[in-house]
């Protein structure tokens, strides 16, 4: 086995998409087509200087001590999958994501937060699409050749990840270039739409689209809180004496001066009916 890179490690993830329901199409066909789409990646990994860290049900782990090769390996790994004749199953549209970090090397496995959040990263991504984090896409950028660019999609709020993440794509000719947003918590990218679907918060900073939403919440239920406690209170008004009593104050609160007032009304009241009463008895 080769020995696998240490230090600052670009790691590169793939995924199948729809595998599940390819298998339950295509139990026997799947099985043809999984052996070639594993032969594709490990040919073109290998071609690269990469190293196979282990197979993750329909995808692979693999890690490049260079960050360049391992955009190349996807992009051509890429183009290889799109360009095979595939039966029964038709195209396989294959996820990827990259990204570079340090990264513990164990028993020949890589351990640590940074390998989970390459793997967070190739999961936003689109069938037949290969994304990059800022980090693999400083490094890369110089190395790559002139016909491959990098194309920045904007921060995007990763799953399980509690710092957003910038996210670039691998443009090359032969591959597609045209997808959906990014299946990430908050699609807010700058290039993954166009302009005529743009909303009102693009271009808006995470945090402050986070505190509009937080404000627009708050003055949501403040204003329900008010508006039943000014019912509460307009209801109060109306049954003293059994008549209704026009409210004056759009307040929520009923104040010290108006609760007085319903008291002194009140006994008023009842003063009035108990001397009503004495004076039937009498007659």
């Amino acid at each position: 086995m080769t020995e696998l890179p240490a230090g600052t490690v670009t790691f590169l993830f793939t995924d199948l998409e729809g595998s599940t329901r390819l298998w339950e199409e295509h139990p026997e066909a799947m099985q043809s087509a999984l052996a070639c789409h594993d032969e594709i990646l490990r040919h073109k990994i290998a071609a690269h200087d990469g190293c196979i860290v282990k197979t993750t049900g329909d995808g692979v782990h693999a890690a490049f001590a260079n960050a360049t090769n391992a955009a190349l390996a996807a992009r051509d790994a890429q183009l290889a999958l799109a360009a095979e004749a595939w039966e029964a199953t038709g195209p396989l549209r294959v996820r990827m994501g990259i990204h570079t970090c340090q990264a513990e090397v164990r028993d020949g496995d890589y351990y640590g937060s940074a390998v989970n959040r390459a793997a967070r990263l190739m999961s936003v991504a689109n069938g037949a699409q290969v994304v990059l984090s800022l980090a693999t896409e400083e490094l890369a950028r110089e190395g790559l050749p002139g016909d491959v660019s990098l194309l920045d999609l904007g921060e995007h709020r990763v799953r399980d990840l509690s710092h957003t993440e910038r996210v670039f794509q691998l443009c090359a000719p032969g591959l597609p270039s045209d997808f959906a947003p990014l299946q990430s918590l908050d699609a807010r990218a700058r290039g993954s739409r166009g302009d005529d679907a743009r909303g009102p918060r693009d271009g808006m900073p995470i945090g402050m689209i986070d505190y509009a939403d937080f404000a627009l919440g708050y003055v949501y239920i403040r204003s329900r809180v008010i508006r039943e406690r000014w019912t509460r209170c307009a209801a109060r008004r109306r049954l003293v004496s059994g008549r209704a009593v026009r409210v004056r104050s759009p307040s929520w609160r009923c104040s010290s001066r108006s609760r007085a007032r319903r008291r002194r009304h009140s006994s008023r009241s009842t003063r009035r009916s108990g001397t009503h009463a004495t004076r039937v008895t009498a007659a």
